[in-house]
């Protein structure tokens, strides 16, 4: 995968942004209050409050080429529309 992608994943509640470090993407990310946003250093990810989703999306596609928004199995590739299912196993 490049190095110019984010991938954003939506867990209940809130959603997990993943992406190569960009200061414009941090900078935007730092503008939604801190109550509705933190930092995992472990994962190298933030956790944002669901609300601010739409906000982020574009944020992203601003930033990067490649925006994935993963939704349990099903994946979007936010600058085409293009979607992909992953089948799970297990």
């Amino acid at each position: 995968m490049s190095k110019n992608y984010c991938r954003i994943t939506v867990k209940p509640d809130a959603f997990v942004v993943q992406s190569p470090y960009s200061d414009q993407m941090v900078a935007g990310l730092k503008r939604i209050p801190v109550k509705d946003r933190s930092w995992d250093e472990d994962e190298r990810a933030w956790t944002i409050a669901e609300r601010h989703l739409e906000d982020v999306q574009e944020l992203a596609m601003n930033c990067f080429e490649n925006v994935f928004l993963v939704e349990g199995d099903l994946t979007t590739e936010l600058h085409s529309g293009r979607q992909t299912r992953v089948r799970r196993l297990f």
